[in-house]
């Protein structure tokens, strides 16, 4: 422990023994004085008293020195105290970075004795990687005196027998008085920083696993995003499947993605990224799927049971994560992600992308099962309501429908041609406000009322009329309908029609020259109690008349221009080598030029004129 002193204690002993020699030297002194100064009395009474006086003052310096002794212990023992049992390490440093004294807990943190530290370099203590940051630190201190704090890795047992180790000290140096033959002296505490430090990088870690966690939400969002907008673009699904699955591979970093459903009234249908499907087989046999959870995604791994259903031996996977569809699951369909590394595992993020994907997945294709069935409904039921007879005695024409949508939803232009008595035809077109259902419902009001009430009566604005008391009777406000209704005589050469709020047909005379037949009604189906006006005009057997619903007129080009009236004229003019037979399809191909082939509403044209005065019936 001598070889462990610090400079401190060296000081307080030192001051004892110098204390000690004082009281010495003023004792011979007083001795010397006594002698030189006085005689010895020659009273031997006188003699003892004073030599009893001397002795009371020897006991009174021999007190004070033993109380001096006293102070000097207690010093001692409360320098062992301060400094050798410290909750922190002391030493001091030589100006050549040599250590000089060090306390015991300097030594315990330090893995040794203090006999094994002192004379060594402090260097040889600090850990390679800090070892720069440690001599820039002291030279700082020599050059400035300022006080220096750095954290920096000190080795544990570093140049003895014992097993080293790093551990986190924060260090404060300073400078002290240096004894002769030193510019400096370095007094040097620390403490063991290293649960703090530990503390700090398990936070730092944690919050790093939060911004990844958090970025990584954000990016399987992002995906299911666009999942979503790929689903929805288009009810035909099977094109969009392949892109879905690449989204949802790459979102998860998979090599692998499968999707297996069962097709209505046939086999199964199974997609698939990554993986050639394999002859003769499917990836999803009823052992595997009995095994997947029917309510959340199941995570498979090759190292997991033994006995659990695991499609490695099929696909070469080690580990993958099976999703079924939750809406209509019945055992038959589900959503397969794997990858051939079995390293990273499927956490809950992973398995919440799935179960989401796979939400979107199934509703997507019930949606596209049941637009299947309701387009052919559609499809049957628009077929119906636009259905044309092949021909009518006296009577040419032709006729063109297109949808603007691909959608099950019927659309309300309609147009029809019938013969009626007296060799007269009639030729209808309209309307209706709305799609589907609705408007079909209104559409065969509409026509069965104007054919029923065609044979009763020879005024168009009386058919007209009952076809909107008809409609109001049935539907109610606020559906309507632009109907143009005409009755052809070609007897007489004579069109008398009831435009109720429908854009006015196109006349084209042989010439090229146009004119309209302007509207003398309103919509029907608007007020049950409207009145409707007819109008009578001549009709040349060269004479072709265009009835076309607002979708041609309402085209639009990429810049948002109407197609309008104007342009319909000039395209009819321009049709003239067409003849009937050709003037829809004309019209619509110079609609779809305007428009770059988008349309924006249903098209509906129906071109006809009378070819022979019709034969009155016998």
């Amino acid at each position: 422990m001598a070889a462990a002193r610090g400079p401190r204690k060296k000081k307080a002993e030192a001051g004892v023994a110098d204390a000690s020699a004082q009281l010495r030297r003023e004792a011979e002194a007083r001795l010397d004085g006594l002698s030189g100064a006085r005689p010895v009395p020659a009273d031997p009474a006188l003699a003892a008293h004073e030599l009893r006086v001397h002795q009371i003052e020897l006991e009174m310096q021999n007190e004070e020195l033993h109380r001096a002794h006293l102070e000097v212990d207690a010093q001692r023992a409360k320098y062992f105290e301060l400094f050798d049992l410290a909750p922190v390490g002391y030493l001091t440093v030589s100006e050549v970075g040599a250590v000089r004294d060090a306390n015991v807990t300097a030594a315990r943190l330090l893995g040794a004795e203090p006999r094994q530290i002192v004379g060594q370099p402090f260097s040889t203590f600090v850990a390679g990687a800090d070892r720069d940051a440690y001599y820039l630190r002291l030279r700082l201190l020599a050059q400035t005196g300022e006080p220096q704090t750095l954290d920096l890795r000190l080795r544990r047992g570093a140049g003895t027998a014992a097993a080293a180790g790093d551990f986190w000290a924060r260090l404060d140096a300073r400078l002290e008085p240096a004894p002769e033959g030193e510019t400096h002296l370095t007094w040097v505490t620390f403490t063991d920083i290293t649960p703090s430090k530990e503390a700090e990088a398990a936070l730092r870690e944690s919050e790093q696993r939060a911004l990844e966690r958090s970025s990584r939400g954000e990016r399987l969002n992002a995906a299911l995003n666009e999942v979503n907008a790929r689903l929805n673009a288009s009810f035909e699904l099977d094109a969009a499947l392949a892109d879905v699955l690449e989204i949802a591979r790459v979102a998860l970093d998979c090599d692998v993605a499968v999707l297996s459903r069962a097709a209505p009234g046939g086999p199964r249908l199974e997609h698939a990224v990554g993986l050639e499907m394999p002859d003769g087989g499917l990836v999803f046999d009823q052992e595997l799927l009995v095994t997947v959870s029917a309510d959340v995604p199941t995570v498979f791994a090759s190292s997991g049971d033994p006995q659990a259903a695991w499609p490695s031996h099929r696909l070469g996977l080690a580990e993958a994560i099976v999703g079924p569809f939750p809406l209509h699951w019945q055992g038959d369909g589900a959503l397969l992600l794997g990858r051939t590394n079995g390293e990273r595992g499927f956490d809950e993020q992973a398995v919440d992308f799935v179960h989401r994907l796979t939400l979107a997945l199934a509703l997507s294709l019930a949606n596209a099962a049941r637009f299947e069935a309701e387009h052919h409904i559609a499809e049957t039921l628009q077929e119906a309501l636009l259905r044309m007879p092949a021909s009518i005695r006296g009577l040419e024409f032709s006729h063109l429908y297109r949808s603007a949508t691909t959608t099950t939803r019927v659309g309300g232009d309609f147009f029809d041609a019938f013969e009626m008595t007296g060799g007269r035809a009639g030729v209808l077109m309209g309307d209706v406000s709305g799609k589907g259902l609705e408007a079909a419902v209104v559409t065969s009001i509409i026509k069965d009322t104007i054919k029923a009430y065609a044979h009763d009566t020879r005024s168009p604005a009386a058919a007209v009329k009952r076809a909107n008391a008809a409609l109001g009777e049935a539907v109610g406000p606020p559906t309507f309908a632009s109907l143009f209704y005409a009755v052809v005589d070609g007897a007489r050469g004579v069109l008398t029609y009831c435009n109720a709020g429908h854009p006015p047909p196109v006349v084209r005379a042989a010439d090229g020259s146009l004119r309209l037949l302007e509207g003398t009604s309103p919509v029907i189906g608007a007020f049950p109690g409207s009145a409707f006006a007819q109008r009578t005009v001549r009709l040349a057997g060269d004479e072709t008349v265009l009835l076309y619903t607002d979708g041609v007129t309402e085209a639009r080009d990429p810049a948002g221009t109407f197609f309008d009236e104007p342009r319909l004229h000039a395209a009819v003019q321009a049709a003239g080598a067409a003849g009937v037979a050709g003037l829809p399809a004309a019209i619509f191909a110079a609609v779809m030029a305007f428009s770059e082939g988008r349309l924006t509403d249903d098209i509906a044209l129906l071109a006809f004129r009378h070819a022979a005065a019709l034969a009155p019936e016998r």
